[in-house]
C-alpha cells in the first residue's frame, strides 16, 4: 500500500469518528477534511523554495465556519514551514474581513446546545450579549470564565469585535485557543467581581489591547464569595 493510500485511510478515519462527535452539538467540525486536500496538494518547487499551502482550501475552511486550521505533513515540518503559516494567516484574514463585508454571520443558524437550566441561562446570556456587541459597536468582549464555557458560547456566534478570556485554570487557557476569535489569558480572580473587572480593565490598557475611550462588553460567570457558593452571571457595558 503507498504512503498516499495510508493518508487518505487514516484522514477518512479521522473525518468519521469527528463527524459523530460533533453531530451531537452541531458545532462546525475541525476542518480535517480542508488539510486533507492541503497536505495532498502541497507543492515543492524543484528548487528547494519551499512549500505553500493551497489559499482556496484555507479560504473554503474559513467560509465553513472553521474554528481552526491547521498544518499538517510536509507543511509542518518541512523548513519552510513559518512561510506556509503565514500564508495560511494572510488568507484567513482576507477571507474573514470578506465574511464581515458580506454579513455571512447572519448565515449561521444556532440550534439549543444546553438542556440544564443553568446550562440554557449561560447560552441565552452569550447569545443576547453578541448581539449587543455588534450592535452597539463595542471595541471588546471581555468574558471571566472558569472552564471556558461561556467563552466558545461567545465564540460560535462570530461577534465582530475580538473576545478576550480570562481564567484561572491553565488548562482552560490552553483548550480555548482553539476557539475562534478568543484571546484566552490566564490570571487569578478575587473574590469581589467588580474588583477582578477593574483589575483587568487596566491590565489590558497597559498591554495596549484596549485605550481610553473604548466601549467594552464584560461578560461574567464567577462566584460572588467563598462563603456564599452562588454564581453570578452578567453582562455590562464599560466606557473606558
Amino acid at each position: 500500500m503507498t504512503q498516499i493510500k495510508k493518508k487518505e485511510i487514516e484522514f477518512r478515519a479521522l473525518l468519521k469518528d469527528d463527524d459523530q462527535k460533533m453531530s451531537s452539538t452541531r458545532r462546525v467540525p475541525f476542518q480535517a477534511q480542508q488539510q486533507q486536500a492541503t497536505v495532498e496538494r502541497a507543492t515543492v518547487d524543484r528548487e528547494g523554495a519551499g512549500k505553500k499551502t493551497r489559499v482556496a482550501d484555507v479560504s473554503e475552511a474559513v467560509r465553513q465556519f472553521a474554528d481552526a486550521l491547521m498544518l499538517s505533513g510536509e507543511s509542518a515540518v518541512g523548513s519552510f514551514a513559518d512561510k506556509a503559516l503565514a500564508v495560511l494567516c494572510m488568507a484567513s484574514a482576507r477571507m474573514e474581513l470578506s465574511n464581515r463585508e458580506e454579513n455571512r454571520q447572519s448565515l449561521l443558524v444556532q440550534s439549543q446546545l444546553a438542556v440544564s437550566l443553568p446550562d440554557r441561562i449561560s447560552e441565552q446570556i452569550c447569545n443576547s450579549a453578541v448581539e449587543m456587541a455588534n450592535n452597539l459597536g463595542v471595541d471588546a468582549i471581555f468574558v471571566f470564565t472558569k472552564h471556558g464555557y461561556m467563552a466558545s458560547l461567545l465564540s460560535r456566534n462570530r461577534p465582530n469585535p475580538p473576545i478576550f478570556a480570562f481564567t484561572d485554570h491553565p488548562g482552560a487557557r490552553k483548550s480555548m485557543n482553539l476557539l475562534w476569535g478568543v484571546i484566552p489569558i490566564e490570571l487569578p480572580f478575587s473574590e469581589d467581581i467588580e474588583a477582578s473587572i477593574k483589575k483587568t480593565i487596566n491590565l489590558m490598557k497597559l498591554r495596549g489591547s484596549v485605550k481610553h475611550g473604548d466601549l467594552v462588553l464584560v461578560v461574567s460567570e464567577l462566584s460572588c464569595s467563598s462563603s456564599a457558593p452562588s454564581v453570578i452571571q452578567s453582562i455590562q457595558v464599560k466606557h473606558i
